[in-house]
């Protein structure tokens, strides 16, 4: 985070679909602590990642006018872990914190974050106000949607330090290690301690100290068929959606 920003994320809570307690932040100034002048834009995070990897653009948004707000998706971060996840259950979490902050908000997503909102603006192509895709496009190429699904799934049982973690990272990126600022690393993963005891053991990490990625292991996707299912599914929701999503024509009011 810049030192010299002069915005502060205030906590807030969303309830999502099926009452899943979703963890956010809403960025404020001291000068203007619950108005905005430009209006409101809503940051969703990728998949694997958190809330927290907006942090800097939402402080320059909130520093610019704008009512900057960012939650934890399902099952990542802070938020509450669910008993199922699919396209079309982000979707609707997206819709429950749309209703909630009210108005017509910009959203701006990243990959899982801009697959979401391709999907809300494809059924309700009117809810918002705007949106800006991030690391996603309304056509995927499964190429690179199967070396990010690889990547992601690379490490079952988490990384033994946070340098494994970031050698993970170069080797992906294909680019000479580096060093990375600890913090950063911290809010993407979370340290899990499990006894030495059998059924202390969670679905996504080993016995001893791990580092895992925020989200929770869903041990019925290690399945190939339900995993085959579960993407099939969601294929076909974005499918669906994204022929109904269109920018708006010139003169148009968005």
């Amino acid at each position: 985070m810049d030192a010299q920003t002069t915005a502060r994320p205030i906590p807030v809570e969303f309830t999502g679909s099926g009452g899943v307690r979703l963890v956010g932040d809403q960025w404020e100034t001291d000068d203007r602590p619950t108005d905005s002048t430009e209006g409101t834009v809503l940051l969703l995070h990728g998949g694997g990642q958190t809330r927290h990897s907006w942090d800097r653009t939402a402080a320059r948004l909130a520093e610019g006018g704008w009512r900057a707000v960012t939650f934890d998706a399902r099952g990542h971060g802070d938020s509450e872990w669910a008993p199922e996840y699919s396209a079309e259950l982000f979707a609707a979490d997206l819709e429950a914190v749309l209703a909630d902050l009210g108005g017509r908000v910009v959203v701006v997503g990243a990959s899982l974050g801009g697959r979401t909102g391709i999907v809300v603006a494809g059924e309700r192509p009117r809810s918002l106000a705007g949106l800006v895709l991030v690391d996603i496009t309304h056509r995927i190429d499964r190429t690179g949607q199967r070396r990010v699904r690889d990547f992601l799934g690379a490490a079952p049982n988490g990384f033994a330090s946070l340098d494994d973690a970031s050698a993970a990272i170069d080797a992906f990126r294909g680019t000479p290690p580096r060093r990375r600022r600890s913090d950063g690393l911290r809010k993407n993963l979370r340290l899990r301690v499990h006894l030495k005891t059998p059924g202390w053991v969670t679905p996504c990490g080993r016995v001893g100290v791990t580092w895992s990625r925020s989200w929770r292991c869903r041990p019925s996707l290690r399945d190939g068929r339900a995993a085959s299912r579960s993407r099939g599914r969601n294929a076909g929701v974005y499918r669906s959606t994204r022929r109904s999503a269109r920018p708006p024509t010139d003169g148009e009011e968005p």
